[in-house]
C-alpha cells in the first residue's frame, strides 16, 4: 500500500510527540510519606509541599502524638502555608532532624491543649512577609518546650515593617 507524503508526516509527527511524552515522565511530583513507627509515633521522610501533618494519616492525628521529621525529609511549602501544623493536643512532640523552608507560613506551628515540646536537630527557615509569622510558634496550656541545636532562622526584607521572630513560645 502506497502512503502519502503527508499521511507519513503525520505519522511521523504523533511517534515523535508519543516519544517525547514517554519520555517526559508521567509529570507525577514525588511526595514524601509518613508511617506509624511506634505507639503514639508517626515518622515523615521524602520532598513535601504541603504541611507535613497533611501526609499523617488521620487515624493517627491523635493526642500525645510524637511526630518525627527526619533528616531525609524537605519541607518546602506554598506561600501562607505552614511547614509543620501540630493541633492534636495532649502532651504532644514534634521532633524535626528535615529542613523546612517556609514563606509567609510558620516553619513549625504548635498548639497543645496540655503540654507541648518541640525538639530542633535540622534546620527551619522562614521568610516573613506577612504579619503574626514565627520560624517556630509553640504554645500550650500547661508547659511549652522548645530545644534547639539545629538553625532557626526568620527573615525579612530590608526596611521591612514585619516583625521576624524566630521562636516564640507561650505556656
Amino acid at each position: 500500500m502506497k502512503v502519502s507524503p503527508t499521511t507519513r508526516a503525520i505519522r511521523s509527527a504523533l511517534a515523535v510527540s508519543a516519544t517525547v511524552l514517554a519520555l517526559a515522565g508521567s509529570g507525577a511530583a514525588f511526595a514524601g510519606t509518613c508511617s506509624v513507627t511506634g505507639l503514639n509515633e508517626v515518622t515523615c521522610t521524602g520532598p513535601f509541599t504541603d504541611s507535613v501533618d497533611a501526609t499523617v494519616p488521620v487515624i493517627n492525628l491523635v493526642p500525645d502524638l510524637t511526630l518525627v521529621i527526619d533528616s531525609g525529609a524537605v519541607v518546602t511549602t506554598d506561600p501562607g502555608e505552614t511547614g509543620v501544623s501540630s493541633t492534636w493536643g495532649g502532651d504532644a512532640v514534634v521532633i524535626n532532624y528535615g529542613e523546612i523552608d517556609t514563606v509567609n507560613g510558620d516553619g513549625i506551628y504548635m498548639y497543645s491543649d496540655e503540654t507541648a515540646t518541640v525538639d530542633n536537630q535540622g534546620s527551619i527557615y522562614t521568610y516573613v512577609g506577612a504579619a503574626n509569622v514565627q520560624a517556630l510558634d509553640v504554645t500550650a496550656y500547661y508547659d511549652a518546650t522548645v530545644s534547639n541545636s539545629g538553625d532557626i532562622t526568620a527573615y525579612a526584607a530590608p526596611l521591612s515593617s514585619y516583625d521576624a521572630t524566630a521562636v516564640q513560645v507561650l505556656s
